[in-house]
């Protein structure tokens, strides 16, 4: 939990982070597999988030192919069908794991140009 999930809160930017915790402890949830997650909120805006929230792996059904073994194939010149059939997976989880993998260097310094660029 490097920064908080909410683009609209001053903690989403890591530059405006204070220097004692920006979140609390906020009980748990049990996750599809049965196992317990520690939920936390953000105390300048209550956005509740786990430390899985926009973390590589968020909202990825097949966790047994990382995205390290995906770019360092890509980056061997193996093209992304091979490497579907090769990981037994679809072309698709391979782009993904590739987009993942780009985009910390797409966001902007400030959430509000973050928004704009979303907003169009």
């Amino acid at each position: 939990m490097d920064h908080c999930p909410n683009p609209l809160c001053i903690y989403h930017n890591k530059e405006f982070l204070p220097k004692e915790k920006w979140y609390k402890k906020h009980g748990f949830y049990n996750n599809r597999r049965g196992k317990r997650v520690r939920r936390y909120r953000c105390i300048n805006c209550g956005t509740t988030f786990t430390d899985e929230t926009e973390g590589e792996s968020w909202y990825l059904h097949r966790k047994d192919v990382t995205s390290e073994e995906v770019v360092a194939s890509y980056r061997c010149g193996i093209s992304v069908p091979e490497m579907a059939e090769m990981y037994n997976c679809s072309s698709q989880l391979i782009r993904t794991r590739l987009e993942r993998k780009k985009r910390p260097t797409i966001y902007y310094k400030h959430p509000l140009q973050r928004l704009e660029k979303i907003l169009g």
